[in-house]
């Protein structure tokens, strides 16, 4: 997941909760945050949480529930806090489940004090060399901008591989534009107008297949699978 967070070239997963919920730069945290969800769900990464695969599944459902959190939930915390600063922090405090959770500690604590054999600390060393690198780990994900990759890997991928992504688009500026306060505008700006403005500039990296490739790859599939049947 982080990797994921980092290959979008995010300094961190910071969505812009007084933003526009349509800007380029929000709507790469949404595919982020739902892609990420989706992945361990379905990998069962989340099985102790108990979460229901049949509707972490569901791409449209996972994204209202995401955009009712972030601009919901967070939103409206996220002004609290800037209104009157460490106003979250005290309800918390106050909150019935920290009050629980404080008096569990506090009978831990003196349970420790008084029983000398309460929760010995575990001596053993694990010492278990780390597992071979998992297949899952090579496979692609699907629906990402292009620059989701670097220029040096999505060049190095095959004319199909490449092919997958012509149409997703561009995330980002070029590094030089996207931390840059005189351009921050451009996480406002809508895909066409970003195209024009940076994203053109980036796509010139990468390796696009033309639609002549892809029909010759296409027409060389075609005829390898006649020959395989004609071979049976």
């Amino acid at each position: 997941v982080f990797t994921m967070v980092q290959k979008a070239g995010l300094r961190g997963f910071c969505p812009d909760t007084e933003g526009p919920a349509h800007s380029t730069y929000n709507q790469l945290h949404r595919h982020l945050a739902v892609s990420a969800f989706q992945f361990l769900s379905s990998s069962f990464a989340l099985i102790a949480l108990n979460v229901n695969n049949y509707y972490a599944s569901d791409h449209n459902l996972c994204t209202d529930m995401y955009d009712n959190f972030v601009y919901g939930t967070l939103a409206q915390n996220t002004k609290k806090e800037i209104r009157r600063p460490g106003s979250l922090s005290h309800a918390l405090r106050n909150s019935v489940a920290n009050k629980a959770r404080t008096r569990v500690c506090c009978s831990f604590f003196h349970c420790a004090q008084t029983n000398p054999n309460f929760r010995k600390p575990d001596t053993h060393h694990h010492n278990d060399p780390l597992l071979p690198p998992s297949e899952i780990g090579l496979v692609l994900p699907l629906n990402v901008p292009i620059d989701f990759f670097t220029p040096e890997f999505y060049n190095s991928l095959t004319m199909k591989e490449r092919a997958r992504y012509i149409d997703t688009g561009i995330a980002f500026p070029l590094e030089q534009y996207a931390f840059n306060d005189a351009h921050a505008h451009w996480m406002k700006m809508g895909k066409a107008e970003f195209m024009k403005a940076y994203g053109n500039e980036v796509l010139a990296q990468y390796n696009i297949p033309t639609p002549e490739e892809i029909t010759e790859q296409s027409d060389s599939d075609a005829d390898d699978e006649e020959e395989e049947e004609i071979d049976l």
